[in-house]
């Protein structure tokens, strides 16, 4: 937009400076303006296309952040409910130790 408007602020100035100007040097300058305005286009479309892809990379980052919080949520459980067996195995055991020790103490006892 901003090289649109100069190429037409370039063709105001030169007809302004030069009234009996060259019609081949304004038609010339008609030229530059078309030229700048495909290359407006071009670039705008470019633009475009990479506003889109910036937003799909976004969309996937999003995707992708929101898939980690989960699998680290569910991670998270799985570590405590393995926390939690440990220290119920763990009490289990300490009560086998136990039945054993008492186990041993009734054998001497009755050896006795």
């Amino acid at each position: 937009m901003m090289l649109e408007g100069y190429a037409r602020s370039r063709i105001i100035e030169h007809m302004a400076l030069y009234p009996h100007s060259n019609p081949d040097e304004v038609q010339q300058l008609k030229h530059e303006v078309i030229d700048l305005q495909k290359q407006i286009q071009v670039v705008s479309t470019y633009l475009q296309i990479q506003t889109q892809e910036n937003q799909t990379t976004k969309d996937k980052n999003t995707q992708l952040d929101s898939a980690l919080k989960g699998l680290s949520a569910k991670y998270n459980d799985c570590k405590t409910h393995v926390q939690q067996r440990k220290e119920e195995l763990d009490s289990k055991n300490k009560e086998i130790a136990e039945l054993k020790a008492k186990m041993e103490n009734s054998k001497h006892t009755m050896e006795a």
